[in-house]
């Protein structure tokens, strides 16, 4: 088999004319396999750093990505460490804490929706201080007004009356 580097990272087998991956071209060096199969192993590195790509953009959950590939991909993206669903949540957490107004149930709520352990979920809102946030907008918004917004975003009632008192 012989190929080309190109490039783009990527190398041309000349005896087949297919532009593949260094992996496949690792894989198969001095062997003799058919277009088949390098088409087979093309396919999935194709979906593998699409999943990649997206992955690099913002981290995304598993049920994310298993919506848009397939089991192998997902394995190998799980076990390189491109996936974990702790670290998500973490992140997830984080920015919202950091970056939004919404509170902690609704957070909840939108990680549980990605199939993120309730339990883990839990653990790591504990890490949190919504205090503060409660008490501005109370005292922006007043304490009638401010207590339906702080519900509206997914404040708990309960954490709400006792930043009132």
């Amino acid at each position: 088999m012989k190929y080309r580097k190109l490039k783009n990272g990527k190398y041309k087998i000349v005896d087949m004319n297919i532009i593949t991956y260094e992996e496949v071209v690792m894989k198969y060096f001095n062997q003799n396999v058919s277009m088949e199969t390098i088409l087979n192993e093309n396919e999935f590195y194709d979906e593998y750093y699409k999943c990649i790509r997206l992955i690099n953009k913002r981290l995304r959950s598993i049920k994310e990505i298993k919506k848009i590939t397939n089991s192998d991909v997902l394995d190998r993206l799980i076990t390189n460490g491109y996936l974990n669903d702790l670290r998500y949540a973490k992140a997830f957490i984080h920015d919202k804490y950091l970056l939004s107004n919404e509170g902690p149930l609704k957070i909840k709520y939108k990680l549980i929706s990605n199939d993120i352990d309730e339990l883990v979920i839990d653990e790591i809102l504990k890490e949190y201080d919504f205090s503060k946030k409660i008490k501005n907008t109370l005292l922006k918004y007043g304490i009638e007004d401010g207590t339906r917004k702080l519900l509206s975003r997914g404040y708990d009632l309960e954490d709400i009356k006792k930043e009132i008192q």
